[in-house]
């Protein structure tokens, strides 16, 4: 069974993945004012949006919380 993203793997969601990872890569090309700490965050962002609804209800209440 394919999981999707939270959030029923909108287009919106898939679009905003595409560009946060846009964003990284000019970053690593010098095409962008973006700081190490700043993708760190954008990282992130990524994986919380990638999350499937299954993932996010395995997770304990405190995570869960920080993710929603």
């Amino acid at each position: 069974m394919e999981t999707q993203p939270m959030g029923a793997a909108t287009d919106e969601v898939r679009d905003c993945i595409r560009r946060l990872v846009a964003v990284i890569r000019r970053s690593s090309t010098g095409g962008s004012p973006v700081d190490g700490e700043q993708l760190e965050h954008i990282q992130k962002v990524i994986r919380v949006l990638s999350l499937s609804e299954e993932q996010v209800s395995s997770m304990r209440f405190e995570e869960r919380a920080q993710v929603l």
